[in-house]
């Protein structure tokens, strides 16, 4: 991963915390742990987007 793409991934997941913040939702464990996979690089976006979907039984 590019340093820029370190970056972005970083400020995807602020985003991410920021809104849930302003929206009073709370990131559970799971999604903490996966959103930290996707920052570090281990898992790609579509990966995260499947893996939430999967957990709380999302179609679609």
């Amino acid at each position: 991963m590019t340093v820029k793409e370190a970056a972005q991934r970083r400020s995807n997941v602020a985003h991410v915390q920021a809104t849930n913040n302003l929206e009073g939702a709370r990131l559970s464990a799971y999604m903490s742990s996966k959103m930290a996979d996707y920052e570090k690089g281990r898992i790609n976006s579509a990966e995260l987007v499947a893996a939430a979907k999967a957990r709380y039984g999302i179609n679609g």
